[in-house]
């Protein structure tokens, strides 16, 4: 990648004003980019034409398209060097542009167009995938109330967020987000978490209890007391954590900031040396003292070099786009060749997210259907989610019910109502406990249910009459994607909000590495750190916005598309567009396979620059003999990248370099 493309991509990644306007010029400076990029390989290809068909033709037609492609193709990166001369900075930036007019200097027109085509095409490429960050950030603050309602002397009062402090009592009302970290004074309600810890499950909350900021209350109110300051809450932290990784600096980036400079100035040194000694230590005239030096500069200059690892990423970006697998960019590909972990989000990602009704035991001597109908008709009066479960599995079995009578609802532990003349209860163990015994026959279920990582629901009158186990579904593929990557020797870890035996199960189902449950957005990505410092570079595959801050600490992220939530695929360098996670191994494959291109092409160019250099010195290399080795080796290193479009999946599978 070109000094002038990295940089414009890590311009982008920063985090950007709040201003309108400061993003529509960008997005305007973008869409010129690709557009002159484009009229820049417009005009190469009706000047390659009108030099191949129109026979005999004046040149001047075709010398018009090459100025034409010049002009545009040159146009950004030229903007570049004239910044950096400002600076009295040289990199290979400057080279690449003076590498161009030094081959239209000796008549290789074309191939200097062609190179500015890439090199301005690379840098619009970086930019766009650099900028979507801006939108992330709109994304994750749209979380996080503008306002709270504070309890202050008695009285309600409005006050924005940021003016909440550690142990202000606030009221937050059903259905609005929870204003800060705290624990819950009075109320009981249900508290959608899953934009925090990726719980599928709205988590019953009751006196005692922590909620966290940007939560969404239930049905109940509830008065909460403030543990942390307003700047310190899970979600403050995601915020944080994005800003931090937004900086990281790409591989390529650092590599050309760190010898860009340095080989240059020795490429000018070594031109004007070649120059001056050839005219005043040998018989040379001037003008052949400027031939030999020209000859060095061209030769000299890292076209294939800097091609090596840009062509080798678009190639990869392009096979992947066919397989529905997006890469934001050449990050994600450089480095994912040298995966040895992934860490996986588990609701959403592993699992489809949707809690179904894995196993259900009733008292001897009913019939199943009834008790279900019932429980149905009772929790058709429920927006719970585990109710929708109960009433959708009723409904997939053909059963009749009608919604029942006299219906209740007890916030935090269930429903009641009157079916068949009778009264009718459908929630927890706690709520049934309190309307009559728990036979060891239902608690024994509930026992072996939990330990087997099922969310119990109890159906009782007097006594239990069945017990329901709700689990979330293995997402089709999951299995097999974590076999591969087992088999290509990458760790794998799953990375949960929910409870231990829950977490426990889905990993011995999955035949997982490791797994860690429990986890807030913040624990998830302590967790990555630690396993980044175990094995070096890690993926971490998530689909909702608790997983943010884990998909850019990763060294790679990679975001669930179709399902996900926009934050985490804004966040991802990669986005998986039809949720298939057995894309997963292939990514790594993927990026393996370009790895090795990549490294194929560095040697290569490489050695054809020493080789050229060596012949310009001691063989007195013609002009004419260092511009086709220059550009021979330049095109070969592009077809060599061109192979990453080559093959199917299955071919795929078997390269992995």
């Amino acid at each position: 990648m070109s000094a002038h493309a990295a940089s414009c991509c890590a311009s982008a990644t920063a985090l950007p004003s709040s201003e309108e306007g400061d993003e529509i010029a960008e997005r305007r400076e973008l869409c010129a980019q690709f557009l002159l990029a484009g009229i820049c390989l417009l005009t190469l290809g009706l000047g390659w034409l009108g030099h191949r068909l129109a026979v005999g033709a004046p040149h001047r037609l075709e010398h018009a398209f090459t100025i034409i492609a010049y002009l545009t193709g040159g146009f950004y990166p030229m903007l570049g060097v004239i910044e950096d001369l400002r600076r009295l900075r040289f990199n290979v930036n400057f080279l690449m542009v003076f590498a161009a007019l030094g081959a239209a200097c000796v008549g290789a027109e074309e191939e200097g167009a062609v190179l500015m085509f890439l090199f301005s095409f690379s840098g619009a490429l970086e930019q766009y995938a650099g900028g979507r960050t801006r939108r992330a950030i709109r994304s994750l603050m749209k979380l996080s109330p503008s306002e709270a309602t504070v309890l202050r002397d008695g009285k309600e009062e409005v006050v924005p967020v940021s003016a909440l402090h550690l142990g202000d009592v606030i009221l937050v009302h059903p259905g609005e987000r929870v204003a800060g970290d705290g624990v819950i004074l009075d109320g009981v309600s249900s508290v959608d978490e899953s934009s925090l810890t990726g719980e599928s499950l709205p988590v019953d909350k009751r006196p005692g209890n922590r909620v966290l900021a940007g939560s969404i209350n239930g049905h109940g109110l509830l008065r909460v007391k403030t543990d942390r300051e307003a700047s310190d809450t899970a979600l403050a932290k995601i915020f944080r954590i994005i800003e931090e990784a937004s900086h990281r600096k790409a591989p390529t980036e650092r590599l050309i900031e760190r010898y860009g400079g340095p080989y240059t100035w020795i490429v000018i040194a070594a031109t004007l040396l070649t120059f001056l000694g050839a005219r005043f230590f040998t018989e040379m005239s001037w003008g052949d003292s400027l031939y030999r030096a020209m000859t060095l500069m061209v030769v000299a200059s890292p076209c294939a070099l800097v091609l090596s690892i840009p062509s080798a990423v678009l190639a990869a970006i392009a096979r992947g786009a066919r397989r529905g697998m997006l890469f934001k960019g050449g990050l994600a590909i450089e480095i994912l060749g040298h995966c040895r972990a992934v860490a996986f989000d588990k609701t959403g990602t592993l699992t489809l997210g949707k809690p179904h009704l894995t196993e259900a035991r009733y008292a001897d001597g009913l019939a199943a259907a009834d008790v279900l109908a019932d429980a149905a008709a009772v929790e058709l009066n429920s927006e719970h989610p585990l109710a929708k479960v109960i009433v959708g599995e009723a409904k997939s079995r053909g059963l009749r019910f009608e919604r029942a009578a006299d219906s209740r609802a007890w916030p935090g532990l269930g429903v009641e109502g009157v079916v068949r003349g009778e009264t009718l209860r459908v929630g927890s163990e706690a709520f049934v406990c309190l309307h009559g015994g728990m036979q060891p026959w239902a608690r024994d279920t509930i026992i072996e249910f939990r330990s087997r990582g099922l969310t119990c629901l109890v159906a009782a009158r007097r006594q239990p009459l069945a017990v329901f186990g709700v689990a979330d579904r293995l997402r089709p593929g999951a299995i097999r994607a974590v076999s591969e990557l087992a088999h290509m020797k990458i760790r794998t870890v799953m990375l949960t909000g929910d409870h231990q035996a829950s977490a426990a199960e889905f990993a011995r189902k999955l035949h997982l590495s490791d797994f860690r449950a429990g986890l807030l957005p913040d624990q998830k990505v302590e967790t990555v750190r630690e396993l980044m410092e175990q094995h070096g570079v890690v993926a971490m595959v998530g689909d909702g916005v608790n997983d943010a801050p884990a998909l850019v600490t990763a060294s790679v992220g990679i975001a669930m598309g179709a399902g996900g939530s926009d934050v985490a695929m804004e966040n991802a360098d990669v986005v998986l567009m039809g949720d298939d996670i057995e894309r997963v191994p292939e990514i790594v494959r993927l990026g393996r396979k370009a790895q090795t291109i990549i490294r194929q092409n560095l040697v290569f160019s490489v050695g054809v620059i020493l080789a050229l250099i060596g012949a310009t010195f001691f063989a007195k290399l013609k002009l004419a003999f260092g511009v086709v080795g220059h550009e021979g080796s330049t095109i070969l290193v592009v077809f060599n990248s061109l192979r990453l479009l080559r093959g199917t999946h299955a071919s795929a599978a078997h390269a992995e370099g």
